[in-house]
């Protein structure tokens, strides 16, 4: 038996049954094959910016997730579940199992004595070892593994490991026998050429937080194996991948509906919105504006009911339809905001791919549960025909998600069109746990940022950061807004240019409004628009100095049987004024309504409705 079948990979929860180690890891490189088929967008793309042909990627992927668990040859990881089989080696009570096993895999490959050591001796690297192209190939080796042994959501500990605490001699030949066998399955000499061009290091890393996202849902659907289907038995790998793996794998994307749904060609807004009978200023402008061939960005500003939520779900369409996107991202500042997005997409966004598609739509922010909206459009297992549920449900929205993609926020990005609040979007570019899965949804994705008058300082920065890492993905994005102020709109200009690699002009203070910016444009970078008639107004703007003039104010409407909305900078100060009100006599408290973010959900759902 050869050494690298003495050790398990995953194991029943309550049982004996084990599937070892180098099967399960061929099932994680399974699942990334086939999510990044050439043929595939994501992996052309991705490619793309690699510079490097997409079966080259593809090789290279499941090549290096063959090695994400490598820490696993560990007897301290094996000591975890002793007793399995006498087949397996024996724990070793002196090496406690006291770091993770991805901190230990990239410690394996990267300490001194460890296995990058080894595999750089080898044959086909010998070309290298007299060439200034040496370190470089061992910088790009180096960094694909911390990339594979992140697949638990977080970068590997890159501190110094006493690999001697951790591993037996026995268990380092199990690793590096495994990994000639496997090198010898996906690797040719020729392809290791381009890992030790320095342009490609610099390359790798940009594309980094989307492969570690890559590697991450490998894993998972790659982990999803049943005890029953657990493999035991020493066969080649060769005959295991063919065999096992790839069908394995196949059956865990379909499961997951993970395949990418075909886009509809571009017909127009009023195909996409049926009850448009007059298009706007502004949505007139989104299908005709002539797009640019790269990233670009989008800001609109025009009035409130001017259909700018229309006009960039219609210019959405026609940045996929010419191959920028297969999806959409469509971020609000709350939940309730969100909660109505989502249903007014509901009935729009199948239309945006083939009539045969099956696209996930996904509310993605922490009270989703509570959305009617979004429970009834779930794809539940015991139900898997989900098109034709929907079919005979006239009354239901177009709404459609599938049950794995719906049980965690970590995943939501990951469905081809989603709704939610920023902060979801904004995790990508913020260190927390699972950060590069949402890095992964945004590939492929057209940002939509609403309502982006109404996020404070700090977000502002960060959606800056989002905009600049989005850009340097090769992503589009459309902001839009009630009105900007020229230092805003000129920060998110820098940004994206900058994520770009492009260099923005800076944009000049004007009167004209409403007004549409677009960036790189073969056209104007702005463009002064007309707003619709029905929702063009004259605002007098009157400043009040005291809270006496507000409520003589307030007084003066409330007799002339108008409304009135007070608006206040806190909750604190919004409880005040409402108690202030409910004890004058001229008001009647069944016309007084008091909404803050401090509600339980169920009293914002009634209050919303």
């Amino acid at each position: 038996m050869k050494l690298y079948y003495r050790y398990w990979g995953k194991t029943e929860r309550n049982g004996k049954r084990y599937h070892l180690l180098p099967y399960h890891c061929l099932d994680v490189a399974a699942v990334g094959w086939l999510l990044l088929n050439p043929d595939k967008p994501l992996c052309r793309q991705l490619a793309r910016q690699l510079n490097i042909e997409p079966e080259l990627l593809q090789r290279l992927v499941a090549f290096f997730l063959c090695q994400h668990d490598i820490g696993k040859f560990s007897v301290a990881f094996q000591g975890l579940v002793p007793g399995l089989s006498p087949m397996l080696v024996r724990p070793n009570n002196r090496k406690p199992y006291t770091v993770r096993h991805d901190s230990l895999g990239y410690g394996l490959w990267c300490e001194e004595d460890g296995l990058s050591c080894r595999f750089e001796s080898e044959d086909y690297l010998a070309l290298f070892a007299n060439s200034s192209n040496a370190h470089q190939l061992c910088s790009s080796l180096d960094h694909w593994m911390e990339i594979v042994t992140g697949h638990h959501g977080i970068p590997p500990k890159n501190s110094f490991l006493n690999l001697k605490n951790f591993f037996d001699e026995q268990d380092k030949e199990a690793a590096y026998h495994y990994l000639q066998a496997i090198s010898g399955l996906f690797i040719r000499t020729n392809d290791l050429k381009i890992l030790a061009e320095k342009s490609f290091f610099n390359r790798l890393k940009t594309t980094s937080w989307t492969l570690a996202g890559l590697v991450v849902l490998a894993d998972w659907l790659g982990s999803s194996r049943h005890p029953d289907l657990f493999f035991q038995n020493e066969i080649p790998l060769e005959e295991y991948w063919q065999h096992h793996a790839l069908p394995f794998a196949g059956n865990a994307v379909e499961d997951a509906k993970l395949e990418p749904a075909v886009l509809a060609p571009y017909v127009s807004t009023r195909h996409l919105f049926d009850f448009i009978n007059i298009l706007t200023p502004l949505q007139q402008w989104a299908e005709g504006v002539e797009l640019a061939s790269g990233p670009q960005l989008f800001i609109f500003e025009d009035v409130t009911g001017a259909g700018k939520t229309e006009a960039a779900t219609s210019l959405a369409h026609r940045l996929m339809a010419s191959d920028l996107a297969n999806g959409l991202y469509v971020a609000l500042p709350t939940m309730a905001t969100a909660n109505a997005m989502y249903e007014r997409l509901g009935n729009a966004y199948r239309r945006l791919y083939a009539n045969n598609a099956l696209p996930s739509l996904v509310l993605a922010h922490g009270a989703r549960h509570l959305s009617k909206a979004f429970r009834t459009s779930l794809a539940l297992p015991v139900n898997p025909d989900a098109q034709r549920r929907y079919v005979r449900d006239e009354e239901t929205v177009e709404t459609f998600c599938t049950a794995w993609l719906a049980d965690s926020c970590k995943k939501a990005l990951l469905a081809e069109v989603g709704v939610g609040t920023l902060d979801q979007a904004l995790m990508a570019v913020l260190p927390a746990r699972h950060q590069s899965l949402r890095c992964l949804g945004l590939a492929r994705k057209l940002l939509i940022v609403d309502e982006v008058h109404a996020y404070d300082p700090y977000m502002n920065q960060l959606l800056q950061a989002l905009l600049e890492y989005h850009a340097s993905q090769g992503g589009s994005a459309i902001l839009l807004s009630a009105t900007l102020p020229l230092t805003m709109r000129n920060h998110y200009l820098q940004a994206f240019a900058k994520g770009a690699g492009k260099e923005a002009p800076a944009l000049m203070e004007r009167e004209e409004y409403p007004l549409a910016t677009h960036f790189p444009a073969p056209g104007a970078v702005e463009t002064p628009l007309r707003t619709r008639p029905e929702v063009a107004r004259t605002v007098t703007v009157v400043l009040l100095d005291k809270t006496e003039e507000v409520m003589d104010l307030i007084k003066g409407a409330v007799v002339q049987g108008g409304c009135v909305c007070w608006v206040r900078n806190t909750v604190g100060d919004a409880i005040k004024s409402y108690r202030m009100l409910e004890k004058l006599e001229w008001l009647d408290e069944a016309n007084l309504s008091l909404f803050h973010s401090r509600f339980a959900m169920i009293d914002r759902q009634r209050i919303e409705g």
